[in-house]
């Protein structure tokens, strides 16, 4: 499958990966530089208040959910946007929301909520619960582009 060569290329390859994005997919444009942190937008979100609590300032920001009504992907980035989780972050980009209602309801959201972003932010990147999924290395340094829309590893994933 697409998923398990991903993998083995990302673990394998002595070359940087590439993940391409929704051509459409852009909400703002720009580029952003950084290492690459996030993950499931429900998790992110238990840990707000804790000494867990992850810092995202100066990464590129990668959000993804499964399962989660619309509603809630709204509840849950608001909570992130008021508790200052986006101040700072040099892009932001958005997996699949796999049964979290129609795409363009949630990308709707993520347009309202990030229409005045200072940084690029993008949606439409096949990587989280779905079928086909990118292997994403987290806490290497990436590069952010939204013409076009992708992320570049500067480095392999292994050395």
């Amino acid at each position: 499958t697409f998923t398990r060569q991903a993998l083995l290329k990302a673990l394998t390859t002595a070359e940087p990966i590439e993940i391409v994005g929704d051509p459409g997919g852009v909400i703002r444009p720009g580029e952003g530089l950084g290492p690459v942190a996030g993950g499931n937008l429900a998790m992110i979100c238990h840990l707000l208040g804790t000494p867990l609590q992850p810092d995202f300032r100066g990464h590129l920001l990668f959000v993804e959910e499964v399962n989660e009504a619309p509603y809630r992907i709204d509840r849950m980035l608001r909570q992130m946007k008021l508790a200052g989780c986006f101040d700072g972050v040099r892009g932001i980009f958005f997996g699949e929301f796999v049964g979290c209602g129609a795409h363009e309801v949630i990308r709707e959201i993520i347009t309202l909520l990030f229409a005045d972003s200072p940084c690029p932010v993008l949606v439409g990147f096949p990587i989280g619960h779905g079928r086909i999924n990118h292997t994403l290395p987290l806490g290497l340094e990436g590069r952010l582009t939204t013409d076009p829309p992708r992320l570049r590893f500067l480095s392999p994933a292994t050395v």
